[in-house]
């Protein structure tokens, strides 16, 4: 008989016990799932935290924008009556940001209340790679939204990448053991995927 039990200190990780003696050592496929998975999770949660900040930021920054508006001069106070008007496209530029802000925080959010299941690269994928041109390795993490920026979890350097970006739409589809090739103003640069989770 095989026992499958939770583990003291990590109630999601299972030890499993065929009643020869002590656990084994933890499934190391299954290991690396929930690692995996709770690597995504923090980072999504970094992502999520980072677009909230920004849209907190643009609204502060909407209301100065607005205030700027009103008390710029208008044609009979001025001989050019640009400034309102430039004050105003800034406003509209400000709210696009939110509002753009806000969708990507309902995507991630959506991402988050329901990961999709990752086998090739595609969004939600964390994609470790070595560039075959100077042998550096790196991980990426494909979101629909919040690319850009770095964050380090458990020691490692992670860079989230729109799935729009061109980089990730070299990756997009292939699966460990392939080479994308990423083309960028006539530089190519080539790319070994060495695990996709």
């Amino acid at each position: 008989m095989i026992v499958v039990e939770a583990l003291q200190d990590w109630p999601n990780v299972l030890s499993i016990n065929d009643g020869s003696g002590p656990p084994e050592s933890l499934n190391s496929t299954f290991t690396c799932w929930i690692g995996e998975k709770m690597i995504k999770h923090e980072l999504l949660q970094r992502v999520i935290d980072k677009l909230k900040e920004n849209s907190e930021s643009a609204k502060q920054n909407l209301a100065t924008a607005k205030q700027a508006v009103i008390d710029a001069p208008g044609a009979m106070q001025s001989h050019s009556d640009t400034t309102r008007w430039q004050m105003s496209r800034r406003v509209e530029a400000i709210e696009n940001t939110i509002s753009e802000t806000l969708r990507a925080l309902n995507a991630l959010e959506l991402l988050m209340r329901a990961p999709p299941t990752v086998t090739k690269c595609s969004s939600y994928a964390v994609i470790e790679a070595q560039n075959l041109d100077d042998g550096t390795r790196a991980k990426y993490f494909l979101l629909p939204a919040g690319g850009g920026s770095k964050y380090e979890v458990d020691g490692e350097e992670i860079t989230v990448l729109t799935v729009g970006a061109p980089m990730a739409r070299a990756f997009m589809g292939a699966s460990a053991g392939d080479e994308v090739e990423l083309k960028i103003q006539g530089t190519t640069r080539r790319f070994s995927v060495i695990a996709v989770a």
